[in-house]
C-alpha cells in the first residue's frame, strides 16, 4: 500500500501513518488533567493485529505533495506525534534508498516557515527547530521542487486552465510539472518492487534524452531540467 496526499491531504497522511506506526508510543493520560479531554484522545488507535497495522511499515512508500505543515505542530495535544519521525527512520540503515518522496511547488518553497517545518518533519528529529548536518543516510527522504509552479500545480488544474495559472499564479509548463511529479512517484514505486511500465516520452537528464528510464529523476545532482533537489539538512 502506498500512502500519498496533497496539501492538507499530505498532512492527514502524515498524522495517520505516524499514529498507526507509533501506536505503542501513545501517551498514557490516565490520572492527568487531560484524561477526559476529547482533544487529547489519539487520532487513531488500531489493534496491533489488524491488517491495517501490518500495511504501514518502515518501508511503506509515502508521497507528500506540497505538505501543509501548519496543523501538524500547532496543537499541544499532538505534540508527541509531531516529535516522532516518519516510519522510514525506523528501518535499518542498510535497508536501501528511502521510501519517502516529498515534492514542493515554488510557492511553498518560498514560504520559509513551511519549508523549514517540512525539513524538520522529514528529518530524523522533527522536534529540532533546525536540522543539523549529519552523515549520509539512505533513509533520508527524497525532496524536490519545480521552479515556476504554484500550489495547484500538483493537481491537473494547471493543465485544464493554463492561462489562469500563468496569469494569476505565475505557474508555467503545467504538463511538464505533472510529468515530473508522476515519473518521480513511479520511480519510487519501482524501487519498492512495484512493476511499472517505462515511459516513452523523453525526459531531459544531464542534457540528454533519457528515454524509458526514470532512475535519474530521483538523483540529487540537479541533472534533470526544471527539477531541483532540496536538502533536509541545513
Amino acid at each position: 500500500v502506498t500512502w500519498a496526499g496533497h496539501s492538507f491531504g499530505a498532512a492527514s497522511i502524515v498524522q495517520f501513518v505516524k499514529s498507526v506506526f507509533w501506536r505503542q508510543a501513545i501517551p498514557d493520560l490516565k490520572g492527568t488533567k487531560h484524561e477526559h479531554n476529547p482533544d487529547w484522545k489519539p487520532l487513531y488507535s488500531p489493534e496491533a493485529n489488524s491488517s491495517l497495522s501490518k500495511q504501514i511499515t518502515a518501508r511503506s512508500p509515502i508521497v507528500l505533495l506540497d505538505l501543509w505543515t501548519m496543523p501538524l505542530c500547532s496543537s499541544p495535544s499532538t505534540k508527541w506525534l509531531w516529535e516522532k519521525p516518519l516510519p522510514c527512520w525506523a528501518a535499518e540503515k542498510e535497508a536501501g534508498r528511502s521510501n519517502v518522496l516529498a515534492i514542493m511547488s515554488e510557492a511553498f518553497y518560498n514560504w520559509s516557515v513551511v519549508l523549514q517545518r517540512t525539513k524538520s518533519l522529514l528529518s530524523e528529529e522533527p522536534k529540532r527547530e533546525t536540522v543539523a548536518i549529519e552523515g549520509v543516510d539512505d533513509r533520508l527522504p527524497r525532496f524536490f521542487y519545480a521552479p515556476k509552479t504554484a500550489h495547484l500545480s500538483q493537481s491537473d488544474f494547471g493543465c485544464l486552465f493554463p492561462w489562469i495559472g500563468r496569469r494569476f499564479l505565475n505557474a508555467e509548463n503545467p504538463e511538464r510539472t505533472i510529468l515530473l511529479n508522476v515519473r518521480a512517484v513511479l520511480q519510487l514505486f519501482r524501487e519498492r518492487g512495484v512493476h511499472v511500465e517505462p515511459f516513452r516520452e523523453d525526459l531531459k537528464v544531464g542534457g540528454k534524452d533519457n528515454i524509458g528510464n526514470d532512475e535519474g529523476i530521483l538523483a540529487t545532482d540537479g541533472s534533470v531540467e526544471g527539477w531541483i533537489p532540496l536538502s533536509v539538512h541545513e
